[in-house]
């Protein structure tokens, strides 16, 4: 297994350069792949601000990639968990901050009510800023 950059993981979510997408499908095939948290962030933020992909596009784009063999991420079930937390209209990028820090069980504050709601209801430990 090796590890791979953000453009392999676009090019494998998106399809859109064809020698290369080709290239990082064999390099799946062949060696299987792990993608990092940091690449997995930026990832989202590469598909929601070049490629103009919504918050659940990114979603649907990454988890089918969880499924594919070959590709294993770092904390996935962290990762797991904040893709289901999309579900509830909360940005990627947002939930990966918030369940990557579960992890080492740090309490998460932030300035995003909406957020805040959405994931203090759904039993998550975050906070806002006092």
């Amino acid at each position: 297994m090796v590890a791979v950059d953000t453009n392999v993981v676009v090019r494998l979510i998106t399809g859109d350069h064809s020698a290369q997408t080709a290239k990082a499908l064999r390099l799946v095939e062949s060696k299987g792949i792990w993608i990092s948290k940091t690449v997995i962030l930026e990832t989202c933020w590469v598909l929601r601000y070049h490629y103009e992909a919504s918050v659940h596009e990114i979603a649907r784009s990454v988890r089918a990639l969880a499924e594919v063999d070959g590709v294993a991420f770092e904390a996935e079930s962290s990762l797991i968990s904040a893709l289901d937390l999309t579900e509830l209209n909360t940005d990627l990028e947002d939930a990966l901050h918030l369940l990557f820090t579960d992890q080492d069980h740090l309490p998460f504050y932030t300035f995003d009510k909406d957020f805040f709601r959405k994931a203090s209801r759904n039993g998550y430990a975050i906070y806002l800023v006092p």
